[in-house]
């Protein structure tokens, strides 16, 4: 082989090998975006989810401003009822922190 097609051997092995790097980047790049995307679609869903948790709790603040007698699911008082609720929207915030977090941390 003589000395240009060796040069130029030698250039289109350069070129190729950039390339390669250039691909892995973008690739890596692109599995971040999907992370991320999977993570927001994530919360979204949570936050959709908790905010039919407040829904059912203002459905009850209401029913226990305008009803007598008022009991909340499965018998229970009001305040069990609310204190339930309570702790269901608190679980669902804190699995949409905890995603939040991971996410972040991925990202840096």
């Amino acid at each position: 082989m003589d000395a240009k097609m060796r040069q130029f051997m030698d250039t289109v092995t350069v070129r190729a090998q950039e390339a390669r790097r250039s691909v892995q980047s973008a690739a890596g790049e692109a599995l971040e975006r999907v992370d991320e995307v999977k993570s927001n679609l994530e919360i979204a869903h949570l936050r959709s989810e908790q905010e039919k948790v407040f829904a059912r709790i203002g459905h009850l603040v209401y029913r226990l401003s305008t009803e007598d007698n008022v009991t909340g699911p499965d018998g229970k008082t009001p305040r069990q009822a609310l204190d339930d609720l309570l702790v269901e929207a608190e679980q669902f915030q804190q699995e949409i922190d905890n995603i939040a977090r991971k996410a972040a941390k991925e990202t840096t």
